[in-house]
């Protein structure tokens, strides 16, 4: 799960599509990459395909469980959010996020199958109310209630999984001399950053939880383009279901092995830049995390 790279002017090479070449200063070939190379699209491609299926599949025990499907979330924004930073991840990386936020998590999950209980039980006294008017106004709210708690929650879980381990962190190029491994700025680089470390891994306090929640509708509403992507996730399983009865099945494999991964992945693609802005200001992460300035958004 390697990232493409051109040489540094210590090790000077040359990518030619999916062959990695790599010349020494004597002219001599060091090494050399084929089409399977860690270094090649065609395995990052795999990896990134392989990683989306794993975490599924673990976030979907977690959501049969049912009581796990907040840290199902979490790791799947996790992911998503380290994928979009740079391509790769480490379970270890994944597992300090959860650490660090699984409290939270669990305490926003509850709070959605509160939320879903409510809105089932609108439903179906919304369903057998006879005043025709009364009924179109009190869906209209429903709907909109619902609308704002989706847009809501897939910034408040991205924003959890940004601030946990720092995916957004920016990282060294990977540059070579003689052979010597790569060297990394401990300032930059989060595993190895004590005052950063001791500042992610404790659990929100209830002011900056508080913050965070005005912050995600905030950020839902001003960025409502972006929500959107969410809101379409959430809700083209059920349409494809409703005017397609007979893919049920399809459409329930499709969720469970890779759709939700990455649909969790596209969503935190379209609210990549904005979130990289909001901890700037905030001050939580390096100024000199890449994309995170606020052109184009």
């Amino acid at each position: 799960m390697g990232r493409d790279g051109a040489g540094t002017a210590d090790s000077p090479g040359q990518v030619w599509g999916d062959d990695i070449t790599v010349e020494s200063h004597s002219g001599g070939v060091t090494a050399s990459g084929g089409l399977f190379s860690p270094d090649s699209r065609l395995y990052q491609a795999l990896s990134w395909v392989v990683s989306l299926f794993a975490a599924n599949l673990l976030a979907a025990v977690g959501f049969a469980v049912v009581l796990p499907g907040g840290l199902s979330w979490l790791l799947l924004f996790s992911l998503g959010a380290c994928l979009v930073r740079d391509g790769d991840f480490t379970w270890r990386g994944l597992w300090e996020i959860i650490r660090a936020n699984w409290l939270v998590a669990s305490g926003l999950w509850l709070a959605d199958l509160l939320f879903t209980s409510l809105v089932l039980w609108e439903s179906f006294v919304l369903a057998h109310l006879g005043i025709p008017g009364l009924r179109i106004a009190w869906g209209a709210l429903l709907c909109l209630a619902v609308f704002l708690v989706i847009i809501v929650n897939q910034w408040m879980w991205a924003m959890l999984a940004m601030r946990g381990g720092n995916p957004l962190a920016p990282h060294e190029p990977r540059a070579e001399s003689n052979g010597a491994p790569p060297q990394r700025n401990p300032q930059r680089n989060p595993q190895r950053n004590p005052q950063h470390n001791q500042r992610h891994s404790q659990q929100l306090g209830r002011r900056e939880l508080w913050t965070y929640l005005r912050a995600a509708l905030l950020l839902s509403l001003c960025h409502l383009p972006r929500s959107l992507v969410g809101v379409l996730m959430a809700v083209a399983p059920i349409i494809i279901v409703w005017l397609q009865p007979d893919s049920l099945w399809q459409v329930l494999a499709w969720e469970t092995f890779f759709g939700t991964a990455f649909g969790v992945y596209l969503v935190v693609l379209a609210q990549y830049r904005p979130l990289v802005t909001f901890f700037r200001a905030a001050g939580s992460f390096n100024t000199d995390a890449p994309g995170g300035d606020s052109a184009g958004l």
